[in-house]
């Protein structure tokens, strides 16, 4: 699955997914993929940050007990964020080649 930033001419941003680079200029060259604000055909691929299957991650360490009052903040901070993403990853379904379903 590939996922990608877009943007119009009118300079609206969107995301798309598309099953690879290929199908992405598939359907550019179709005249498929348009702006879900104004309708315009013409986008472009933005740079974007690769999308990351975290499901595997590893636990994080336990912090220690001499670390400055801040950095324990940041960290209890850090352990709820991973918490709440365990818990979506958990709790939704990979429906895979389903996602248009």
């Amino acid at each position: 699955m590939l996922v990608v930033d877009l943007h119009c001419e009118q300079g609206h941003l969107f995301e798309g997914w598309f099953a690879s680079a290929d199908d992405l200029a598939s359907q550019q060259a179709r005249g498929l993929v348009s702006c879900p604000v104004c309708g315009v055909r013409e986008v472009v691929r933005r740079p974007s940050a690769p999308r990351l299957n975290v499901s595997h991650a590893v636990e994080p360490q336990a912090a220690p007990s001499v670390a400055p009052s801040g950095a324990r903040d940041a960290q209890a901070l850090q352990a709820r964020y991973l918490q709440a993403v365990r818990q979506v990853l958990t709790s939704t379904e990979d429906v895979g080649e389903r996602f248009v379903d």
